[in-house]
């Protein structure tokens, strides 16, 4: 598996394929059309910030969150903040609303070979704010 960033230089991706197709020929001569699949997950628009991040964190400290499924989680507001790795950059924080194509992103992710950091990593559950 191959995943890169947008911090990552076309020319070098493009050599890091080039390597892999290369061992890929050696090491598998009966695969030698065996074909690299690229698959891109886009990153999902920014969230709508509903809350500030103060608000949102005063809302936890009063135990407002409600733990709510991931499949209803369309236009809630989120109660924690959930960074998916790599690349390690948060995808929602605490105050703002989950969009339908944020949540497309999340149900892609958790198909992959990546680390979910979030109170559930598995994301059956997820901390919303009451309102």
């Amino acid at each position: 598996m191959f995943i890169t960033t947008f911090e990552i230089k076309r020319r070098d991706m493009l050599s890091t394929i080039s390597a892999i197709r290369e061992i890929i020929k050696t090491e598998s001569p009966e695969k030698t059309k065996a074909q690299i699949q690229q698959v891109t997950i886009p990153f999902p628009s920014t969230p709508e910030k509903v809350k500030s991040f103060p608000e949102a964190m005063r809302a936890f400290r009063k135990g407002n969150l409600t733990p709510t499924p991931f499949c209803e989680l369309e236009g809630k507001i989120a109660g924690e903040t959930i960074t998916i790795y790599p690349p390690g950059i948060p995808v929602i924080v605490a105050g703002e609303k989950f969009s339908r194509d944020l949540l497309d992103y999340l149900s892609d992710s958790r198909k992959g070979l990546i680390e979910i950091m979030a109170n559930d990593p598995e994301l059956n559950y997820v901390d919303v704010i009451q309102e």
